[in-house]
C-alpha cells in the first residue's frame, strides 16, 4: 500500500464503539463487494462482532460486515437495537475505501477441515456421525497431519452430504475405494492417502438412483447390484495412482470436447464412468 494511504490510515486511531441505527448505514457501492446473503438459519448476536464505519461527511459509510448487517436485518435484530459498530469520524472516502481494502485483500478463507473440526467439537450429531463413519473407512476429516489416513477433500465430501445426504456419500466413497483403496498402502491398487475431491465428485452424481447423464433424453437407472461390475472394471483398467491420474486426465480432454465447456469436471467424470459401466456391460454379455 502507498505509504501515504497507509500513514493516513494510522492516524484513524481505533475509533469509537458506537451504536448506530440500521437506517443510518450506507453502503459504499464504489467499492464494496456485492452483497449474497448467506441465509444462516439462526443469528447469533455473540458471533456478530462489530461492524466498521468510516463517518464521510455525515454520512455512515460501510467498511466491514455487510453480510452481518444484512443477516441481522432479515432476523428482524435491528428493530429491537442498533448495530454495534466501531465508527472511524471524519474520515474521506479514499479512507474509508483503503480500510474496506486492508480488511479484506488478505483474507484468509476457513479451510474445511478447520471448519468440519469445529462442528464436531460443536457437538452437531450431523457432523459427529459422519467424523465416525468416516473414521471406520480409514478417513480422517480433521486432517491434523497424518497423510495415511487424512481425508484431504473433505470439503467435497461434506458438500456432497449437504446435497444428497450422509448415506449417500459413504456409498460413493464406498465404490471409490473398490477402484482406488485408500485404506491400506500395501495393496497393488493403492492410490492416494484420501480419495480425490473430482473423483468424490464424480460418482456421488453418477450413483444418484435416478440421473440423466449427457444429452440423455430419459434418465437411467442406478442398480447398486451393478456397483461389482462397474469398480471391476475401472480397477483393471485404470489400476492403482497412475489409473487414478490416467482417468483424471482423460476426464479432463473430455471436458474440453464439450460445446463451451459445459458441465464441468463433475459432469466429465460422470460421462467417463457411464462410458466404463457400458463397457464393462458389453464385456460381461461377450462370450469368452
Amino acid at each position: 500500500m502507498d505509504p501515504e494511504v497507509l500513514a493516513g490510515l494510522l492516524a484513524l486511531g481505533y475509533g469509537e464503539n458506537v451504536e448506530i441505527a440500521y437506517a443510518d448505514l450506507v453502503i459504499p457501492e464504489e467499492f464494496q463487494r456485492e452483497l449474497k446473503p448467506r441465509n444462516w438459519d439462526v443469528f447469533v448476536p455473540a458471533l456478530f462482532g462489530r461492524s466498521i464505519v468510516a463517518e464521510v461527511d455525515g454520512v455512515n459509510l460501510v467498511v466491514d460486515g455487510i453480510h452481518r448487517i444484512n443477516e441481522g436485518e432479515q432476523h428482524g435484530m435491528w428493530e429491537r437495537q442498533d448495530v454495534p459498530s466501531v465508527r472511524y469520524a471524519g474520515c474521506t472516502k479514499e479512507q474509508a475505501a483503503g480500510l474496506y481494502h486492508l480488511a479484506n485483500v488478505k483474507r484468509v478463507a476457513l479451510k474445511a477441515a478447520d471448519a468440519f473440526r469445529a462442528a464436531c467439537f460443536s457437538g452437531d450429531a450431523e457432523m459427529r456421525a459422519l467424523d465416525a463413519d468416516l473414521l471406520d473407512i480409514g478417513l480422517d476429516g480433521w486432517c491434523m497431519g497424518r497423510a495415511d489416513r487424512d481425508c484431504a477433500a473433505i470439503g467435497a465430501v461434506l458438500a456432497v452430504v449437504e446435497k444428497y445426504g450422509r448415506e449417500h456419500a459413504l456409498y460413493a466413497l464406498d465404490v471409490i475405494s473398490e477402484c482406488w483403496s485408500w485404506s491400506d498402502s500395501s495393496e497393488e491398487d493403492f492410490a492416494d492417502s484420501s480419495p480425490h475431491h473430482q473423483a468424490i465428485k464424480g460418482f456421488a452424481e453418477y450413483l444418484r438412483p435416478s440421473k440423466k447423464v449427457g444429452g440423455r433424453r430419459t434418465p437411467r437407472r442406478w442398480d447398486r447390484e451393478n456397483a461389482l461390475m462397474l469398480t471391476g472394471y475401472i480397477a483393471t483398467r485404470f489400476p492403482g495412482q497412475e489409473g487414478l491420474l490416467s482417468f483424471l486426465s482423460r476426464a479432463a480432454s473430455k471436458r474440453a470436447g464439450m460445446a463451451g465447456g459445459g458441465g464441468g469436471m463433475t459432469l466429465a467424470m460422470e460421462l467417463m464412468i457411464h462410458d466404463c459401466f457400458n463397457k464393462a456391460r458389453r464385456e460381461m454379455r461377450t462370450p469368452a
